[in-house]
């Protein structure tokens, strides 16, 4: 049976395309259909993760070893998904939390109260993570936001959450440094983040 409201019109040209939630993967995971780790939900979608390239991946520990040099190793985590909202799982490239990791070992997830700072490391996914993570980690609620572009050798910083994203980013070019919102009295050079 097809319901009216999930046939595609002009002003909703997605309305049969199905919507998974958080709830919806942990079962597929258990039937052995999902595997943790190679996957993120973005808006209802099931998006397979990209292996990542040597460039990305020592951005990823360029990024991880400096942010863990201001905050402390204790702060500063690498890939994991965050519960955003019941539709969004993401799993930022780095990220840095409120508390130590200690604090959250017995909990099923972390989730966008717990951070301070979320970085994607970007070479194929600039796009998306300027735009469609941007908006979601915005409407998250979360600090800052940075996207670090490895291609272009620039560091997108996003500050000032809204509803729809931020109001407040910043481009940075591999030449200048930038002090975390969480640690103003840091400086952390652009160049010393890139490969």
């Amino acid at each position: 049976m097809i319901h009216a409201s999930r046939i595609p019109t002009a002003e909703n040209p997605l309305a049969d395309r199905k919507r998974w939630t958080a709830d919806d993967c942990r079962k597929l995971e258990a039937m052995e259909l999902l595997i943790p780790g190679t996957y993120e939900l973005i808006d209802g979608e099931i998006v397979e993760k990209v292996g990542q390239n040597l460039p990305h991946s020592i951005a990823n520990g360029r990024t991880f070893l400096a942010l863990s040099l201001v905050f402390g190793k204790d702060y500063t985590v690498l890939p994991v998904s965050i519960a955003v909202n019941d539709e969004d799982r993401p799993e930022p490239d780095v990220f840095v939390t409120k508390l130590p990791y200690k604090d959250y070992l017995g909990r099923d997830s972390l989730g966008s109260d717990d951070m301070r700072l979320v970085v994607e490391v970007s070479d194929t996914t600039l796009w998306r993570d300027r735009n469609t993570k941007m908006r979601m980690y915005g409407a998250a609620g979360i600090p800052e936001y940075w996207v670090l572009d490895v291609t272009n050798r620039k560091l997108y910083i996003h500050r000032t959450p809204t509803a729809t994203g931020y109001t407040d980013i910043t481009e940075y070019t591999e030449t200048q440094s930038v002090s975390p919102l969480a640690a103003p009295d840091a400086t952390l050079s652009i160049a010393d983040l890139l490969p």
